[in-house]
């Protein structure tokens, strides 16, 4: 700390600290009221449509995404041939490692709503892979061949880090991303709809599994949820 600073300054940046404070938390308590805002009826339960509810579950879209973090070394190999027969002397090759994010999620704005007096049902589309980035700063090469009758060229490493992707994505999914993304969002949209829903259940369906390995999650099933 500078003590050079005069304490009628600190003092004046203490409570500037503590009016932003207030400001947040006082942002926090009106997004909860906003999204679990009940208008009763005669009745006193509370008045929810498919409609108020879509609007709701559209706004946990980012919150409901789960994130792999990974480093990866691949290695390129390859060499011309004739008829299916190496050429010798014309193998280009490299090594590469680098760090990549996949975020994993479901498509709120996919999701069918039903509202009756009994339950509150949502239909969740599959989880599945939502983006998938590498760190360009994060690229290291090495053991590159500088092989005059097969050259490494620019098409090599973008058809290379595509190959890599499908991959790493595959990995993911078979360490459970996807499933964790499916519970994530199931968790999320019953706390959310809790508010809400009164004496209704709250039952959350995925749908029909899709044969794609990287945008589908295991067995489809429902989750009941009671207030």
């Amino acid at each position: 700390m500078n003590t050079r600073i005069k304490r009628p300054l600190y003092i004046s940046r203490a409570l500037k600290r503590t009016i932003i404070t207030i400001a947040a938390t006082a942002a926090a308590v009106s997004l909860i009221f906003f999204f679990s805002g009940r208008v009763t009826r005669s009745g006193g339960s509370p008045q929810v449509t498919s409609t108020v509810v879509k609007e709701r579950i559209l706004h946990i879209n980012e919150l409901s995404t789960v994130k792999y973090m990974y480093t990866n070394v691949g290695k390129f190999s390859k060499a011309n041939d004739f008829y299916g027969y190496e050429i010798p002397f014309t193998t280009k090759s490299f090594l590469i490692t680098y760090d990549g994010t996949i975020k994993a999620g479901v498509d709120m704005s996919r999701a069918q709503v039903q509202v009756n007096d009994h339950a509150i049902t949502l239909t969740l589309p599959a989880a599945k892979v939502l983006s998938h980035e590498i760190d360009e700063k994060s690229i290291e090469v090495y053991n590159e061949t500088k092989n005059i009758f097969n050259p490494i060229s620019v098409k090599d490493y973008t058809d290379f880090a595509a190959n890599e992707k499908i991959k790493m994505e595959q990995k993911a999914t078979s360490e459970g991303l996807l499933k964790e993304a499916a519970q994530k969002a199931k968790s999320n949209l019953t706390e959310l709809l809790q508010g809400t829903a009164g004496e209704r259940k709250i039952i959350i369906k995925e749908a029909a599994v899709s044969s794609s390995a990287t945008n589908s999650v295991g067995t489809a099933s429902d989750t009941d949820s009671s207030n």
